[in-house]
């Protein structure tokens, strides 16, 4: 079924980028055999460059706008704070035997499992340098799993730590949002800001006009525009416009997926 659906969309895709080609390479070129080769030769070469693309783009884990900015916020609260307690606070929620240590770990013990959370306060992204130093740090105690709460971090730092002997979880402040602030329903006491950002209202409207949903009605309406640009002399300005909504379906399929990180539980 997973097959079918990633076909079905592919085909979408390339139909939306070959409408693109065929409505302008038409006024060029008058054999219409000439003109669909052309078309279909051109979509061939933009679907491998896409493909190529979306290989290397990385998804944002899945929160909406707002819960986006609320994340970002909190977690720069808790770096300028430096309030490690914070995640002690967190943790104790759930976890009756918990203790915490002053080099800022929490440790929690779960049926013989020792998980140790770990907050990295730090603007900068954690590295593999920061992540040696902190399993270096944390030498002296048993663990099964260790979670590392971070602002960001570097690309190669999932696959780097696999190499150790015990499970090394990181979360960024997205994921540190989604999985434990929105999960224990636990949230950084911020002073609440009264003013709103325009630009979060910008953002919010671009994301609403080019989601995925939108790409049908952009790609049939441009569609529509086409066929009536055939029976119409000055047809220039039709095709000017089914363009634009040709683009802008491509722009909506294009769009990066945000995609959940497949956690169940993260102190288990």
């Amino acid at each position: 079924m997973k097959v079918m659906l990633k076909v079905l969309q592919l085909l979408i895709k390339a139909s939306i980028i070959f409408s693109l080609f065929f409505i302008w390479l038409r006024f060029y070129i008058t054999p219409a055999w000439k003109t669909i080769s052309l078309a279909i030769f051109f979509t061939i070469v933009l679907m491998l460059i896409l493909s190529n693309f979306e290989k290397n783009k990385k998804t944002k884990i899945f929160l909406k706008t707002k819960e986006q900015q609320e994340a970002e916020q909190m977690f720069e609260f808790l770096i300028k704070n430096q309030d490690f307690n914070f995640f002690y606070n967190l943790a104790k929620q759930r976890n009756s035997n918990i203790e915490s240590h002053k080099s800022f770990q929490t440790i929690i013990t779960q049926e013989n499992n020792k998980i140790i959370l770990y907050p990295h306060l730090k603007i900068q992204s954690l590295n593999k340098d920061e992540v040696i130093k902190i399993v270096t740090k944390l030498k002296k105690y048993s663990k099964d799993k260790l979670v590392i709460c971070c602002n960001s971090y570097e690309k190669d730092i999932e696959n780097f730590t696999k190499q150790f002997d015990f499970e090394i979880l990181v979360l960024d402040k997205y994921s540190t949002y989604q999985y434990l602030f929105k999960e224990y329903d636990f949230y950084p006491n911020i002073p609440t800001k009264i003013e709103k950002s325009t630009k979060t209202k910008l953002k919010e409207i671009i994301d609403y006009s080019f989601s995925k949903s939108k790409a049908k009605s952009y790609f049939f309406s441009a569609i529509f525009l086409l066929a009536i640009s055939f029976t119409i002399n000055t047809n220039l300005y039709y095709c000017i416009i089914a363009s634009i909504l040709t683009m802008f379906s491509l722009i909506c399929l294009l769009k990066p997926t945000k995609k959940q990180q497949k956690i169940s539980n993260i102190f288990l």
